[in-house]
């Protein structure tokens, strides 16, 4: 009844919010010593709102997990297609 599944390893690589996270500590969070958790958040909100602010970074980051969100969408469309008959 108790059945143990090997799981992978978390692969840090495909997750482009490990990018973010670095730009953010790289850039907003160096050299910073926050004297409370409200300069340390708004130093973090900064950060996120740089980076989400930048097409071309968000790209960049999926772009570095070797993912792409058109392959998923294109192939999406081709089942969706398919499941009403409208061919591939």
């Amino acid at each position: 009844w108790l059945r143990v599944e090997p799981l992978p390893g978390y692969a840090h690589d495909l997750n482009p919010m490990e990018m973010v996270w670095g730009t953010v500590k790289a850039v907003e969070f160096a050299n910073l010593c926050p004297d409370s958790l409200d300069e340390a958040q708004a130093a973090a909100l900064t950060g996120l709102e740089r980076v989400g602010s930048s097409y071309e970074l968000c790209f960049a980051f999926l772009d570095h997990t070797g993912l792409s969100p058109l392959t998923k969408i294109t192939h999406n469309r081709k089942i969706f297609k398919s499941f009403r008959g409208l061919g591939p």
